[in-house]
């Protein structure tokens, strides 16, 4: 048993030894390397191409145009020919319409009734006393409106009657301050001497404005008087 064991292990000695050999003799080498086909050898990229810059096409000139031709000189023109008038056109004369029976016309003035028709109503007459005599009426109104207010401290108030009746005894003092020649109606209003009352307008506690008709007795228009 023994025997064997001793053969095995030279045996695996030579072995070993054997092995070393042969490595250390072609199994040192370096192996050969293998030759590849050139057809299968890929080939080397190339970097791709810059871009190259593109100038622009030069844009040719303009062909030279041909001088303009000349304007042509206007023809000498005829005079002009004088123009005829233009006719008037025919108008009709209307001719004037007859006067009224009963009246007769002057050149220049105003138809003058000569009986058959109604005459309008001519303007009063004024005379120039006369609207001196209404200024003095409507003094003497003033100087009553300026003792009421002596006496109590300021105009009266109301309409022509009420203030007439303030001024006539109807004031706490019971004074009356009527002047002479001062006229009332039935309806105990101050009335000028053409007949209609009087306007009062009071303009301030001290201010008294006084207005007559005048003689057409209409109040607004032109020959009314005023006074304060």
């Amino acid at each position: 048993m023994k025997s064997r064991l001793g053969f095995l292990f030279v045996l695996l000695v030579v072995a070993s030894v054997a092995i070393g050999v042969w490595l250390a003799g072609d199994g040192g080498r370096s192996p050969t390397p293998i030759a590849v086909p050139d057809a299968e050898v890929r080939p080397k990229q190339q970097p791709p191409p810059a871009p190259v810059a593109t100038q622009p096409a030069p844009v040719p000139a303009p062909p030279a145009s041909a001088p303009a031709a000349p304007a042509p000189v206007p023809a000498a023109s005829a005079p002009p020919q004088p123009q005829k008038p233009a006719a008037m056109p025919f108008v009709q004369q209307t001719p004037p319409l007859p006067a009224p029976a009963g009246t007769a016309t002057r050149p220049g003035g105003p138809v003058v009734s000569s009986g058959g028709g109604t005459p309008s109503k001519p303007p009063p007459k004024i005379e120039p006393d006369a609207f001196a005599d209404a200024r003095q009426d409507i003094e003497t109104a003033s100087l009553m409106f300026r003792d009421f207010r002596t006496i109590m401290g300021q105009n009266p108030v109301g309409t022509n009657a009420e203030i007439m009746k303030a001024i006539n005894g109807g004031n706490p003092k019971g004074a009356r301050l009527m002047h002479e020649g001062q006229q009332l109606n039935g309806n105990g209003e101050l009335v000028d001497r053409w007949g209609t009352p009087y306007f009062f307008h009071q303009m301030s506690a001290t201010n008294m404005e006084i207005t007559s008709a005048g003689p057409d007795k209409i109040f607004g228009t032109s020959d009314d008087i005023v006074g304060r």
